[in-house]
């Protein structure tokens, strides 16, 4: 049966949006088609029609509004996507993404050796299962977060996540990213992966 809120909705919206958008507003609210159409042809004869507004976008027009008591659809397109945030510590130890310091790799590397040696003498107190899981835990999140600050630390120096690789061959690999990452200041200003650092 037509309800009779259904002519004043379609009054209401006519003029922002196309009709058949509308109709198909009524159906979602629980008209029929018939009386989504009765709907639009009693509200299109009033006795003063008012002037028909411009549509204010042709997105507008294929967009269904809502109907009141319906969570409203979005008016605009989907935003982009934002830019990763580039802080915290859970970016900061397991994302491989953006620049970092020399000062920031360093407390890791302190910070990171004051942890293993925590864990390890946690460990001996657990029992050999209990102590070796633990100590294999920690191993494969300390490589991880290992992986992801020097990953940082060549971005700030503007080379590729790949020189990572560099600290898997034995001694002068380690030995050169410890005086290339911890020592030698990265790209001044913005690189291609991201902001400087220290602003």
């Amino acid at each position: 049966m037509l309800q009779p809120h259904w002519v004043d909705y379609v009054r209401a919206n006519r003029d922002k949006y196309a009709i058949d958008a509308i109709k198909q507003a009524l159906i979602q609210a629980g008209a029929t088609a018939a009386e989504a159409d009765e709907a639009v042809n009693l509200a299109s004869a009033p006795p003063t029609p008012a002037p028909a507004a411009p549509m204010p976008n042709a997105w507008a027009a294929a967009t269904p509004p809502a109907y009141p008591g319906q969570t409203p659809e979005p008016d605009s397109a989907p935003a982009p996507p934002a830019a990763p945030a580039h802080s915290g510590p859970i970016w900061f130890l397991f994302s491989f993404e953006g620049r970092i310091s020399v000062t920031y790799f360093v407390l890791f590397l302190l910070g990171n050796a004051a942890c293993w040696i925590a864990v390890h003498l946690m460990a001996k107190t657990m029992g050999p299962l209990l102590g070796a899981l633990a100590l294999i835990a920690y191993a494969i999140a300390g490589l991880w977060a290992l992986l992801a600050v020097l990953t940082k630390r060549w971005h700030d120096r503007d080379k590729s996540a790949l020189w990572v690789l560099l600290v898997f061959v034995p001694v002068i690999g380690n030995l050169w990213t410890l005086i290339e990452c911890g020592c030698l200041r990265g790209t001044e200003g913005p690189n291609t992966y991201g902001p400087d650092p220290l602003g």
